[in-house]
């Protein structure tokens, strides 16, 4: 194994507007530090040309998205990352043990990957450094930052993950509940000179407030069942849990949410009818429920109050993809029993 050098361990968060601004940066800063993070900002803004270009100039690059969805589409994701060539990616720890060994699966199964040493390390993200013990009441997450923190990477290590992405106040606290051979990864860091000041800022792209899109907060992963919810440490049944989220949402401007068709008349009714529900976990009354734990028809889910009902495999994994949309537009409009 070769041994890192103390610049070895430097990554460098490339959270700027443009590929163009972040290849320039990238290309000052080569021989400098060990790794680049792409995150969410300049993957939405460039897609996976700036990973590719880091990638194919030599470069280490840590794939910082966060993946938090049920496990077949993280396993996906997961393969895609490392099909890129990307030595490190995330996901949330909170997705539930199932979506971390999906995760782990993905990476392994790349074409490009041959062997376990050859594919990227997959870290949990435990709770965001941006949350404090107010916050995590508020969610509904039982004990105290440093308590969670160390329930979910305790989690992520049994799941079969590198390591974690975690606030540098716990990293000790990892460190003797983990051993030495998991990985810390750690956000939140300021040389003492500097002062943190957030960068507030506005898409010019938006002229007022109704020409946005929508924005919608994921309460509870369908794939989640009480079961995963008691092993993250998070309160109460899959239904109320996803209720307080709703509400949170709510009451922090969101427009809406995506939840199970099981929480829909819930939600509908904590929340009111101007509140956006979009659906997943659609299956027509013939269909396999694949790993979605909480699922619905068409027609009851729209019964129930939802707004958007999301469908992927049943119609473009079935024979005949517009037949199996039509079927599940005639299954919504109430015309098949």
């Amino acid at each position: 194994m070769v041994r890192m050098t103390t610049r070895d361990k430097l990554i460098v968060a490339l959270d700027l507007p443009n590929g163009n601004a972040a290849t320039r940066m990238a290309e000052r800063l080569r021989r400098h530090v060990g790794m680049f993070k792409v995150g969410s900002e300049l993957f939405t803004a460039e897609g996976p040309v700036p990973v590719r270009y880091l990638v194919t100039t030599g470069r280490s690059v840590f794939l910082d998205l966060k993946f938090h969805d049920i496990p077949n589409t993280v396993r996906a994701a997961a393969r895609e990352a490392a099909e890129l060539g990307v030595s490190m990616v995330n996901v949330h720890a909170s997705g539930g043990r199932k979506m971390m060994e999906a995760a782990l699966e993905g990476a392994r199964s790349a074409g490009a990957v041959v062997g376990d040493e050859a594919r990227p390390k997959v870290l949990a993200v435990t709770i965001l450094t941006s949350l404090e013990s107010r916050d995590l009441e508020e969610l509904g997450i039982s004990g105290t930052p440093v308590e969670a923190v160390i329930r979910m990477a305790r989690l992520a290590q049994s799941a079969g993950l590198d390591g974690v992405v975690a606030s540098p106040r716990e990293i000790s606290a990892i460190r003797q509940a983990c051993g030495p051979g998991f990985l810390i990864v750690t956000p939140g860091i300021r040389p003492a000179s500097a002062l943190h000041h957030p960068v507030r800022g506005s898409a010019g792209t938006v002229a007022g407030d109704g020409a946005g899109p929508r924005v919608l907060a994921v309460t509870i992963l369908t794939s989640l069942a009480s079961q995963d919810l008691e092993e993250l440490g998070i309160s109460g049944t899959a239904a109320e849990a996803v209720v307080r989220l709703a509400r949170l949402a709510q009451s922090a401007g969101l427009d809406g949410v995506v939840a199970s068709p099981r929480e829909i008349s819930a939600i509908r009714q904590a929340c009111g009818p101007g509140f956006l529900i979009v659906t997943p976990g659609i299956r027509p009354a013939s269909a396999v429920t694949n790993d979605q734990a909480r699922i619905a028809t068409p027609a009851s889910a729209i019964a129930a109050g939802a707004d958007y009902l999301v469908v992927g495999r049943p119609i473009t994994g079935a024979a005949d993809p517009v037949a199996a949309a039509d079927a599940i537009v005639a299954e919504m409009d109430g015309t098949v029993h």
